[in-house]
């Protein structure tokens, strides 16, 4: 993200000056100013824009993967559509431009396409020369673009009415309706791509049931403000914040409800009389739970994980998780020095069982996060475990079931990794 804030702007400039001067030293002409901009703009963003992982080469030479992997697993499952996406949208000004400024040369969709084809192929080509990633989707996307804008020159001139309609009809209906019959609610969680995995002994075949369970609307956030506050004696001035409920005094102390119900706190425990890291941690989990207490939380439905300190701030950090099953996500509790409350991060969300469900087996979890992986098929994974845990959809506000697999991947250079991928578990 930071590349693309840095190198967008520059891509942005470049393409408007040398199109100011193919505007003015040849015909000037507005459309030739936007065609040399179109232009200029996907050479510089195919070819110098960065992107994507360290992941080294990549090579796909499976046609329409990304559409596949998303029918298959959802849209949330494959990240790279949304670049297939902007690869179709970045070719059609220049589709449209092209029958504009040319029209005797690009008058017809099959010479549109045949050049957008070449242009694509020697594009991809270049990228995977120079230590980039080369795509045959990229190439299908690209090519599509151009025949999409070039066909809605047609139809708005009425010529070729109905090639024209049918290559609107092939772009846009695929993407469509991966979006259409998408299902909600997914979790697929990409790591490294491996061009194999090792399974041990002992990884079952066979599937089995786990819980569903969604977001309990039992307590609204007005209702969770109104149980802290009853127990804190600041007088605090209340508002909301893009969908959040905060409560402040106007200085440093700050109580704020957020969606699904988790909350924060933050205050200045004042002068700090020596360094968190003296505190040891069950001193530090005896404190943090005290103050937990004082606020109404119930320390029965939270078991200790952690105690770290930071040397940088002089402060402690002590993790609880919640134990009981209505309540999912852990609790951080910032101390200083003194063991006085300087934060907590309250993450628990209320749930409800929705219903048992069926899973698929986890080998199968594996044979799918090795399908999905992110980057080049490279390396070998090995498994070390495959368990049943739950994440949480901030989309639908379901905690979804998913295999979560431990491993670790030697990557084709001799780097070990971790390999770490989510499925969901549901069949």
């Amino acid at each position: 993200m930071n590349h693309f804030v840095v190198v967008a702007p520059l891509i942005l400039i470049v393409a408007v000056v040398v199109s100011t001067v193919v505007f003015f030293a040849v015909r000037r002409r507005f459309a030739d100013f936007l065609l040399t901009g179109a232009a200029v703009t996907f050479v510089l963003v195919t070819q110098v824009m960065p992107y994507g992982g360290e992941t080294g080469h990549h090579l796909n030479l499976e046609p329409l993967r990304h559409l596949r992997v998303a029918l298959e697993h959802g849209v949330v499952s494959a990240p790279p559509l949304t670049q297939v996406l902007l690869n179709i949208l970045l070719t059609v000004p220049i589709g449209v431009l092209l029958p504009i400024v040319f029209p005797e040369r690009f008058g017809r969709l099959r010479v549109v396409f045949a050049a957008g084809l070449v242009v694509s192929v020697m594009t991809e080509g270049v990228q995977y020369l120079t230590g980039r990633q080369a795509d045959l989707d990229d190439v299908l996307a690209n090519t599509a673009g151009a025949v999409l804008g070039a066909a809605l020159v047609l139809l708005v001139r009425r010529r070729s009415v109905r090639s024209a309609a049918l290559s609107v009809v092939v772009v846009v209906a695929p993407m469509a309706a991966v979006y259409v019959i998408d299902t909600p609610g997914s979790v697929h969680y990409w790591s490294i791509r491996a061009s194999a995995v090792r399974v041990p002994e002992g990884i079952s075949s066979r599937g089995s049931t786990a819980v569903l369970y969604r977001h309990s609307d039992a307590e609204s956030q007005e209702q969770t403000m109104a149980r802290l506050r009853a127990h804190l004696e600041e007088p605090l001035n209340c508002e909301d914040q893009s969908g959040d409920l905060v409560c402040s005094d106007g200085r440093l102390t700050r109580l704020a409800v957020h969606r699904w119900n988790t909350w924060s706190y933050l205050t200045d425990p004042g002068s700090t009389a020596g360094p968190a890291v003296a505190m040891i941690e069950r001193t530090a989990e005896d404190r943090a739970a005290r103050h937990l207490a004082v606020m109404g939380v119930d320390i029965g439905t939270l078991t200790f994980v952690e105690a770290r300190a930071d040397p940088v701030s002089d402060r402690m950090t002590v993790t609880f998780e919640s134990s009981v099953e209505q309540l999912w996500g852990r609790v951080h509790v910032t101390l200083d020095g003194d063991g006085d409350l300087a934060a907590v991060q309250d993450g628990r969300i209320p749930m409800r069982v929705v219903e048992r469900v069926e899973t698929r087996s986890p080998r199968s979890a594996i044979d799918i996060a090795q399908d999905l992986g992110d980057g080049p098929a490279s390396g070998v994974a090995v498994v070390r475990s495959v368990e049943i845990d739950h994440e949480f959809d901030e989309e639908s506000g379901y905690l979804i079931p998913v295999w979560r697999i431990r491993g670790i991947l030697t990557t084709a250079d001799g780097r070990r990794v971790d390999w770490a991928p989510a499925i969901d578990a549901r069949s």
